[in-house]
């Protein structure tokens, strides 16, 4: 009686996780998608700034908990980091964010000049930068540099008003279980 009870439990579960799972070729584009920014971000960095760079994603992609947006009319959300390395005293929270600005708003003019199936569309928020992808999904491009006080993965990013550089540690959330 108990473990009809517990099957039924748990076939109830698995049809809610399919439900808010995000799907396959959603994943599928969104990581396509990131890899292709991640290897035009790193080629372009070293040859403009002269800096190394990398593109990571955090929270909910880090982890593997990206779920569907509740609302049928929203789009996907997907985050990620992009960080720079350079010494904070070399630039300012303002230029940082417009560095990167300028990186993704020739990102898609290479995109459009490689008549690209899908271009996406460039929005500037408060800490980060949106990349629309039709109403898909869209990328969240977070800038940072590493936190030379804290060191371990440790980055500093913006804040919303560009005064005060902010202590995050997306990675640090994420901790790989042997199996």
């Amino acid at each position: 009686m108990f473990d009809d009870r517990y099957k039924q439990l748990d076939e109830i579960f698995n049809l809610v996780l399919d439900e808010l799972d995000v799907p396959s070729d959603m994943l599928g584009q969104a990581e396509k998608r990131y890899m292709e920014l991640a290897e035009w971000l790193k080629a372009d960095s070293g040859k403009r700034y002269r800096s190394d760079s990398l593109l990571y994603p955090q929270g909910s992609m880090l982890l593997g908990t990206a779920i569907r947006p509740v609302k049928a009319e929203d789009d996907y959300d997907f985050d990620f980091v992009y960080l720079r390395d350079i010494k904070k005293e070399s630039i300012s929270q303002e230029e940082l964010k417009n560095q990167v600005g300028d990186q993704l708003k020739d990102y898609i003019a290479d995109l459009e000049k490689k008549r690209a199936p899908e271009i996406p569309v460039l929005e500037s928020r408060n800490r980060c930068w949106t990349l629309r992808y039709g109403t898909k999904f869209h990328m969240d491009v977070l800038p940072a540099l590493p936190d030379e006080d804290l060191k371990n993965e440790a980055i500093i990013i913006t804040d919303k008003s560009l005064h005060l550089w902010q202590k995050s540690n997306s990675k640090g959330y994420f901790i790989p279980i042997a199996i």
